[in-house]
């Protein structure tokens, strides 16, 4: 009921943790493909929002909540055997982490279109945002149109993080989380080089070892 209440009035942190209990429920009476999608249904969920951290103590208990989405996404791949998607995954969070972490930071690019397309990417998240919550606390006859507004501005975002992707990838990924899958790191890798990569657990610490042709 919470998932659909949450879609209804545009309520994305109330779609993230809907999906992350629906998840838990599934693995717990072992469904763990079911969890496998609610989890990455809320990991996408959560990769679309823009973190609104204004209180510097609550940075880290806001990001250690949907860290846990992650973690558990990591845990069940691995669980299912599936370690180059757990690397991925695993990436992923950090990813966000870094991204959470600069997101109330003002950044000043090198040259002038850089710093336009950065601003507008900003702006363009900060009117999501905006209308987010005017279609969450609007009446259901007036829904409608803050979903349409809603939904021109993210087709907006979406073309300015497109245009940011081909204009700078660097400034792309201070937006957007855009990490390495196996097979890119694994070309980055010199021949006799490894890379070792840990992620830690609630209950155990995981540990990749990466050369280039193995993992």
């Amino acid at each position: 009921e919470a998932l659909a209440l949450g879609q209804e009035m545009g309520l994305r942190e109330v779609q993230w943790r809907a999906l992350h209990g629906l998840a838990r429920e599934a693995r717990g009476r072992g469904a763990p493909q079911e969890a496998r999608e609610l989890l990455t249904q809320a990991m996408d969920v959560i990769e679309s929002m823009r973190a609104e951290i204004k209180i510097n103590q609550l940075k880290d208990g806001f990001i250690a909540d949907k860290m846990g989405v992650y973690e558990d996404l990591v845990a069940l791949l691995v669980d299912l055997d599936q370690p180059e998607q757990a690397f991925v995954v695993a990436e992923r969070s950090r990813a966000r982490n870094l991204i959470d972490l600069l997101g109330n930071q003002r950044l000043t690019l090198a040259g002038s279109v850089e710093q336009s397309l950065y601003d507008r990417l900003q702006k363009l998240q900060a009117r999501i945002r905006e209308m987010e919550s005017l279609l969450a606390q609007s009446p259901a006859s007036e829904k409608p149109v803050y979903a349409q507004t809603l939904a021109q501005l993210q087709d907006q975002y979406d073309d300015a993080l497109l245009e940011a992707q081909s204009r700078n990838p660097e400034l792309a990924s201070l937006a957007s989380v855009l990490p390495l899958d196996v097979s890119r790191v694994q070309g980055l890798l010199e021949p006799g080089v490894a890379l070792v990569a840990y992620y830690v657990l609630p209950e155990e610490v995981l540990c990749w070892l990466l050369t280039r042709d193995d993992l």
